[in-house]
């Protein structure tokens, strides 16, 4: 574990796998989570390369600051990847991380080698999606953050995982409980105002790996995989069964894909 100052704020982080010729990974925990969330997935990639999992402003053991900004969450990010001497970085995030992605490759597009987009999408929020999140904060001011809870544990997996896994239900729904209301508040404004990134995930030129739930409640499978078809290059990878959290659903797949791309960018063949 490894902490850094960001603007003030202290960041937690996790480094797995050692330094090597193979491409760093730098991922993003999804909204209301931690970098918990990664354990399974960056066990399994850090057997090749290092694999950083980050704290989000104001969620797991990152402190908590009132500007929940994408644009603030990926100077954070920055400011982890720079104590660490990563260079240019696969960056990957899923949800509100692959909101941080694009925001990082938006400030810091000549050291992105590569992009994982999982669960997400490129456009802005609609006025609904906006009013949506105001609510929202109005009910954790209210309520704390179980209100959050409340409102988005029930659609963060697949419904049939509900039945099924509820090990894996209760591991999110208590992920989910540790996020301070504060910290909660900032990055539902965060993302209410977030930039729309359709426009620059289409004139750059990199490697894009986009991961899609088929049972996805939150972000539906074709909204993803239609952002995926207007990217050129992009490469997408549908999960069969899997919701919102592929990664905690079906951390085999998840891997593996990942893997294969990344070390298909090593070798110089994506």
């Amino acid at each position: 574990m490894g902490y850094v100052e960001s603007r003030g704020v202290r960041i937690a982080y996790d480094v797995r796998g050692a330094a090597g010729d193979a491409m760093p990974l730098v991922l993003a925990h999804a909204f209301p989570l931690h970098r918990g969330m990664w354990l399974e997935v960056a066990e399994k990639l850090s057997v090749s390369r290092r694999v950083i999992t980050v704290d989000l402003r104001g969620f797991g053991e990152s402190g908590v600051a009132a500007d929940g900004a994408m644009d603030r969450m990926a100077e954070d990010v920055r400011a982890v990847v720079l104590a660490e001497s990563v260079g240019r970085a696969a960056i990957g995030g899923l949800s509100m991380g692959g909101y941080v992605a694009m925001a990082y490759l938006r400030r810091y597009p000549l050291d992105v080698a590569a992009l994982v987009l999982s669960s997400t999408r490129a456009a802005a929020d609609t006025d609904a999606a906006r009013a949506g999140r105001l609510a929202l904060i109005e009910a954790v001011r209210a309520r704390g953050t179980a209100a959050a809870v409340d409102a988005l544990v029930p659609r963060l997996l697949a419904p049939e995982t509900y039945g099924s896994r509820p090990d894996l239900a209760d591991d999110v729904r208590e992920m989910a409980a540790k996020a301070d209301p504060e910290g909660v508040i900032a990055a539902l404004t965060g993302m209410a105002v977030r930039s729309d990134s359709s426009e620059l995930l289409a004139a750059v030129s990199l490697p894009m790996l986009v991961v899609a739930g088929t049972r996805d409640q939150l972000i539906p499978h074709a909204e993803v995989a239609a952002m995926a078809e207007s990217i050129e290059g992009a490469k997408l990878l549908s999960i069969n069964a899997a919701g919102h959290l592929a990664n905690l659903e079906t951390p085999g797949a998840f891997a593996s894909a990942v893997a294969d791309f990344l070390r298909r960018i090593d070798a110089g063949k994506s």
